[in-house]
């Protein structure tokens, strides 16, 4: 994976649930990636990030399609991991996992870090307080990704999506957000998509596995805890080691 990709910001719009699950269900119903675009564009020109059914802009609907393709059609080429990531993803939605918002978080997660950096903050401010604002999460986000201007306005299409999937809810103090009622995920391939995913949105060749499993980026899910090696049935891609005490997820 490619070293700056952490460094790269990329969402540029608000990103709906229900547009990750048309897109994984165009790619599933056997459309080529030009068919899938071209219904995209149609379908988004009149519907915005707020839910709202107006007419939007030419270049807002590219940008979004742009992010939808990039998670379940055309994975960037450099990447065979998020490539193999997706045929896993499109196959657990194919048999049926009892929820498929886990599985669209994990592959924005992975085919865009600043997704996963955002939940990852979120959830560590989650973990210290009841409520959080966008310019706490701001703060952090800086230290990553330096103070750039555009780092407000795209942070904010995050955290409206977060809110749009129900994974946060505003406040009735304004500019506040609280945590939605989590999400149960019982099925131990969703819990290793997850787990996965979050592997390359970090970016590095190895990780503790008890670091990736407490990530404070799942911090809308509630799910069980999976042995290492369960990672192997999603992936040939990873190795697990132990190492003293330590479990590490490799890439091979």
């Amino acid at each position: 994976m490619q070293e700056n990709r952490t460094g790269i910001i990329g969402i540029k719009q608000t990103i709906r649930l229900e547009w990750m699950e048309k897109t994984a269900n165009l790619i599933l119903a056997g459309l080529p990636a030009e068919k899938v675009r071209q219904e995209l564009t149609r379908y988004l020109a009149n519907r915005r990030g707020s839910g709202l059914e107006l007419p939007r802009s030419e270049q807002d609907c590219k940008f979004a399609v742009a992010i939808l393709m990039n998670c379940w059609v055309n994975p960037l080429p450099e990447l065979p991991e998020i490539e193999d990531l997706r045929t896993q993803g499109l196959l657990l939605l194919r048999e049926g996992v009892e929820d498929h918002t886990a599985i669209h978080f994990g592959i924005l997660c992975a085919a865009y870090p600043y997704w996963f950096n955002i939940a990852v903050q979120t959830g560590r401010l989650f973990n210290l307080q009841d409520a959080v604002t966008a310019s706490q999460i701001v703060t952090r986000l800086k230290e990553i990704y330096g103070d750039r201007q555009t780092i407000m306005r795209t942070s904010r299409y995050v955290l409206r999506s977060f809110i749009a999937w129900d994974l946060i809810r505003d406040s009735a103090r304004k500019g506040n957000y609280i945590k939605s009622e989590p999400i149960h995920i019982h099925d131990m391939r969703n819990v290793a998509f997850l787990l996965l995913s979050a592997f390359y949105a970090m970016g590095n060749p190895q990780a503790d596995f008890n670091v990736i499993l407490h990530s404070p980026a799942f911090f809308a899910f509630n799910m069980h805890s999976i042995a290492a090696e369960t990672l192997h049935q999603l992936s040939d891609n990873i190795e697990i080691a132990q190492i003293g005490a330590d479990v590490l997820v490799m890439k091979k």
